[in-house]
């Protein structure tokens, strides 16, 4: 199952798409907690923000509009 999803997901977190050397063995198998369904394979990083977060989209989402709304703006191009 772990090396079909890897390579699925070309060795990446389905998330932020950060590439895994050891060919997906270091990415968590991310699965829901109440049917036990297995959604994909993560980074620590994402795994660990998603659980943080209570696994809940509302509160994800919430999470986005935040960082959008405090975003520092890109720089003006020169003229």
């Amino acid at each position: 199952m772990r090396k079909q999803l890897a390579q699925k997901q070309n060795n990446a977190c389905a998330i932020c798409g950060r590439i895994d050397e050891a060919d997906g063995k270091s990415l968590a198998l991310d699965h829901d907690h109440e049917s036990n369904t297995i959604r994909g394979l993560l980074c620590m990083r994402c795994n660990t923000g998603i659980a943080l977060l209570g696994e809940e989209p509302t509160v994800l989402l919430s999470a986005v509009k935040y960082l959008r709304k405090h975003a520092t703006p890109p720089p003006m191009p020169s003229v």
